[in-house]
């Protein structure tokens, strides 16, 4: 080869390096000016975190379930499902109270109605009142038989045991009308719901309508209620008084005259028979 083709060819040859060189330092030099643009647009738009996946424990039972009767996820490799966040429930209103825990309930705080809930209230209890409408006779050994309309009321103290009034009016075609005012102290000595017995201490005044002569009267006896409902019954009374007139007096009938003495015992006899009604 002869020294001018070899001259040739080493210019062809450096031409064809210097090529290759400019055109390798064009192309940094290009890549170099599009870098910043990429950063300035990360910076721009940054990716979204992806949200955090809920633990199996936050989740409720409902969306156990609901994960537990997912396909598997080879039957949705083309449309992945999409799963959502779901916030895990405040444990103060799912959780539930210790067993341990009853056993630390005051049982001072429940009163009222849970006191004496099996206990029934029988009647003539404290607070109770009663009244009574009488209707009864007098057997008089001079001076035969009385009719007696009256009333009583009373008020339980305690159970059983009551302060009260009795008035009555007394009428005989032969004897001189009189009104009676007694107050009196009942002992039911036996409550129930069906019948109630009792005893009665009673003393006051009659006031004799005819002759002005009034007397004072004291005794007592025993009766006893047939309750029918809670609050209506019929009542039996049988009592026994003592009078004693304040003078000496003296009655005249078509029939017989009588006279006593002032300070004299006269007996009379007072069955009656009426309606209770408690309240």
């Amino acid at each position: 080869m002869s020294d001018k083709q070899i001259i040739k060819y080493s210019i062809a040859f450096a031409v064809a390096c210097w090529m290759l060189l400019f055109s390798a330092a064009t192309s940094a030099q290009d890549g170099d000016e599009e870098a910043p643009a990429d950063s300035t647009q990360a910076e721009a738009e940054p990716e979204p975190e992806p949200e955090p996946e809920p633990r199996e424990d936050d989740l409720s039972d409902e969306n156990q379930r609901i994960v537990a009767d997912s396909p598997p996820p080879s039957a949705l490799e083309d449309n992945p499902p999409i799963e959502y966040y779901v916030p895990p429930v405040p444990p103060s209103s799912t959780a539930k109270p210790d067993p341990g825990d009853e056993d630390e309930i005051d049982e001072d705080e429940f009163t009222g109605f849970t006191q004496n809930i099996d206990e029934e209230r029988l009647p003539y209890s404290q607070w109770d009142m009663e009244l009574q409408v009488i209707l009864g006779m007098s057997f008089l050994g001079y001076s035969g038989t009385t009719i007696d309309v009256g009333a009583s009321f009373d008020v339980f103290v305690i159970d059983g045991l009551a302060p009260g009034v009795q008035t009555w009016y007394e009428y005989n075609s032969d004897w001189p009308d009189a009104l009676f005012l007694l107050p009196f102290l009942k002992w039911v000595f036996y409550r129930s719901w069906d019948f109630a017995p009792y005893l009665i201490a009673q003393g006051g005044r009659a006031f004799v309508f005819e002759n002005g002569v009034d007397a004072w009267l004291a005794g007592g006896g025993i009766g006893l209620v047939w309750l029918f409902t809670r609050n209506f019954g019929l009542s039996m009374e049988l009592k026994v008084l003592e009078v004693i007139y304040d003078e000496d007096v003296c009655f005249e009938t078509d029939s017989f005259g009588y006279c006593t003495n002032s300070g004299k015992l006269d007996t009379w006899i007072l069955p009656s028979i009426g309606f209770a009604i408690l309240f």
